[in-house]
């Protein structure tokens, strides 16, 4: 048990505790439940208060594994361009101090609407959005969107 797991409050006349330590402080003779005693002993009125998480999870950022990347770039229509892109991103991960992080971090940015239901063209194909814009396609754009040089 640690100060963060419960701290006691005078000024609102509460203890505030995690969920665990509340769990453990409800079976007698635990060392939590002698902790909550000696604080009710010393403070009969005292009200305690649950400690909400803080922990909010991201359905899109939980731990997806490569075999899910893979899975999802082989339902793609161009799934062989997008499979040599992430094996490129695999070997570049290696330099990387967090390997999977990396990974994760362009796959996501990739195809940010992974976590949302599919839906299909008229043939059957699978939709998609991807944050990527083809270098063709860039470079036959009107306006560029590089900054013009400066002359010397």
């Amino acid at each position: 048990m640690s100060m963060k797991d419960c701290r006691v409050d005078f000024m609102t006349n509460t203890v505030t505790m995690t969920k665990k330590f509340y769990e453990n402080a409800t079976r007698p003779g635990s060392p939590e439940y002698e902790i909550y005693k000696t604080i009710r002993k010393d403070n009969p009125h005292i009200r305690p208060v649950i400690k909400s998480s803080s922990k909010k999870k991201n359905a899109a950022r939980e731990r997806l594994s490569y075999q899910q990347m893979i899975n999802y770039i082989d339902c793609l229509p161009d799934r062989d361009n997008w499979m040599s892109k992430y094996e490129q991103v695999r070997h570049l991960s290696k330099s990387q101090k967090n390997k999977y992080g990396y990974v994760l971090n362009w796959f996501l940015e990739t195809f940010p609407d992974y976590n949302q239901l599919p839906s299909f063209d008229e043939n059957g194909t699978l939709r998609y959005t991807s944050n990527v814009i083809p270098f063709n396609n860039l470079m036959a754009s009107s306006t560029s969107p590089l900054p013009a040089a400066k002359e010397a």
